[in-house]
């Protein structure tokens, strides 16, 4: 997980999971694509968020995860955006 959270930016992490919820909460599809509901969509992706960051805070490794938190902090806070242009 490390090694793709590297490669990963938090704006584009947030964007996979909006995506992903979307389908995953979907309550209508039709030939053009399918509806969700943008609240039910950001709350989904900001549980899966909240629960990463207290397993990182909980977790008693032998490394610093400081960076994990603050970098899944960031993907809140650009959740919070995609879903406030919706």
């Amino acid at each position: 997980m490390v090694s793709k959270i590297c490669s990963m930016t938090p704006e584009f992490k947030a964007k996979e999971l909006i995506i992903k919820y979307q389908y995953a909460v979907r309550f209508d599809e039709s030939e053009t694509g399918y509806f969700a509901n943008m609240h039910s969509v950001k709350e989904c992706a900001l549980i899966l968020v909240n629960e990463n960051i207290e397993t990182l805070e909980v977790l008693n490794l032998d490394f610093d995860v400081s960076w994990q938190i603050k970098w899944w902090e960031h993907v809140k806070q650009e959740i919070e955006k995609l879903c406030e242009l919706n």
